[in-house]
This record gives C-alpha cells, structure tokens and sequence, in this order.
C-alpha cells in the first residue's frame, strides 16, 4: 500500500474525503498507466 501524506488527503479532518482522495488518485495513476501502453511513442 502507498502511504499518503494526511496533510494531501486530509484524512486527519476528513476520514471520507481522504478515502476518496485516494481512490481517485489510484485510478487517475491507473488510467494515466492504460493511456501510456496504448500509446506507443515511436521515439
């Protein structure tokens, strides 16, 4: 599991915010990943 800082998911103030912080930043990380394989550079 990837630690996050609390301060960037603000966990400490807001249990629900910093859970969906997390899972947003996981599927952007994820989709981010699938758009670089399928775009292969030709460089």
């Amino acid at each position: 599991m990837l630690t996050i800082p609390d301060r960037l998911t603000g966990i400490d103030k807001n249990p629900l915010a910093g859970v969906m912080g997390g899972l947003f930043l996981t599927i952007l990380a994820l989709w981010t990943r699938k758009k670089a394989t399928d775009v292969k550079p030709s460089s």
